[in-house]
């Protein structure tokens, strides 16, 4: 017999992972929605729990003994934490109710789990179209033999931004299903599309690697890589629905590129720029750059006044066809804000110490993100403020993005790969 406590933890962890998955509860899923769970959970834990076990983990068929501990910390690690103890840790034993039930868990005031341990998700949110790559742990679709009843494929129309995408699909297997193409991670970025329907196009506004999906009845049935590049570096201003798109002759410096207040606050309509984001892109094929084994170095600057932007934030995110890295930096007053993903790592400023990533701006700053050795390491300036694991590559690099809460500027620019390919990335 499992005690109380253990019952409690395991109740809590498999209502975690129903909110994460958005499926509603367990004891109404269907055979096909185990079996999507198990390929999810192999892809992000490496740990293969059959559909079997995962019945009986839910209840839906009976068994007396408690799941073992590889299969507890595949489920811990997939709701997001670091393992089975780190999971009890963060739950201590409050009774015999699961401490969080689903219709609770986006109710909460204080900060809820998801953003505990997974900020960056949350952070990523207000990129919305423009990362379009944090769900790599459910890149899996359904099982081939559901699969291969349908088709789906993307074009894009032009090489410029906006960038129209003709996506061809055949998904009249579905019947009255409701199909629906996805053009990102990002759920909200859905189209219903008519399941007699052949062609569907849609608008992407920023530049970007995203992995557009069909979908059936909110099932994943087939992805289809969508790359949209840039022709060196692109400066945005990020506005719904339609951003800012800024000259690149008005960006150039003798040295880097920039983009001033005066300039921003023209794009904005405002003068103050808390929470305005102002972003470089450059997206393109690095051929001999590998996503374990590299560097990106660059020298920046927000440039923004404190009055204009309190925190002066500024982040770099480096895209594979993989996953993705996202650092962070800002004015120190402001380093509880702060949020880094890499890998197997999500770190919030909230419950780390993050004071290394303070930066005043008032001249520009070094930054170098580097994978090696399996290991993921930050330099600020030539000293290094962060290290953490990389077991997982991020695949072929696609693209750098340098976001500005504000103005600011790119000095420098690289990305050199282990075998002493390199990039000087302010060449156009």
């Amino acid at each position: 017999m499992m005690d109380e406590q253990n019952k409690y933890w395991l109740a809590t962890c498999l209502r975690e992972i129903e909110v994460v998955l958005g499926w509603g509860s367990g004891n109404g899923w269907s055979n096909a929605d185990f079996e999507n769970l198990a390929e999810r959970i192999f892809d992000k834990t490496s740990t293969r729990l059959s559909v079997s076990t995962l019945k009986r983990i839910w209840g839906r068929v009976s068994y007396s003994h408690f799941p073992n501990s590889a299969s507890l910390t595949a489920l811990a690690v997939f709701a997001g934490y670091e393992d089975w103890r780190g999971f009890c840790s963060k739950h201590p034993f409050a009774g015999t109710e699961p401490a969080i039930p689903v219709k609770q868990i986006t109710e909460r005031h204080q900060q809820p789990v998801l953003l505990r341990r997974f900020a960056w998700l949350l952070l990523t949110a207000v990129l919305v179209a423009a990362i379009g790559w944090l769900a790599f742990t459910s890149r899996k679709p359904v099982k081939a033999n559901i699969s291969d009843r349908y088709s789906f494929s993307s074009r894009k129309v032009t090489d410029d931004l906006p960038n129209s995408v003709v996506f061809h699909y055949n998904a009249a297997a579905a019947g009255d299903s409701t199909v629906m193409i996805q053009q990102s991670w990002d759920s909200t970025r859905s189209e219903r599309v008519e399941a007699t329907g052949t062609e569907h196009t849609s608008i992407y506004y920023y530049p970007g690697y995203f992995l557009s999906k069909l979908t059936v009845n909110g099932r994943i049935v087939l992805e289809s890589p969508v790359f949209i590049q840039t022709k060196g570096w692109k400066a945005v201003a990020k506005r719904d629905p339609v951003p800012v798109y800024f000259n690149n002759a008005a960006i150039r410096l003798h040295t880097g590129i920039s983009v001033t207040s005066q300039q921003l606050a023209k794009a904005f309509n405002a003068a103050e720029f808390s929470d305005r984001w102002l972003q470089f892109d450059n997206f393109r094929d690095f051929p001999g750059i590998k996503g374990d084994d590299f560097a990106f170095t660059s020298s920046l600057q927000n440039t923004a006044s404190a009055v204009e932007s309190p925190c002066r934030k500024a982040r770099i995110i480096i895209i594979g066809t993989e996953d993705v890295i996202i650092t962070e930096f800002c004015a120190g007053g402001c380093i509880a804000d702060l949020n880094l993903y890499a890998g197997d790592s999500a770190i919030s400023g909230r419950d780390h110490d993050l004071s290394a990533f303070g930066c005043d701006f008032k001249t520009p700053h070094t930054i170098s993100c580097r994978i090696s050795n399996h290991r993921f390491t930050i330099l600020i300036d030539n000293s290094q403020v962060f290290a953490c694991p990389a077991n997982k590559s991020m695949g072929e690099i696609k693209g750098v993005r340098v976001l500005f809460e504000g103005p600011g500027e790119v000095l420098s620019a690289s990305l050199s790969g282990g075998n002493e390919t390199s990039y000087d990335l302010m060449k156009p």
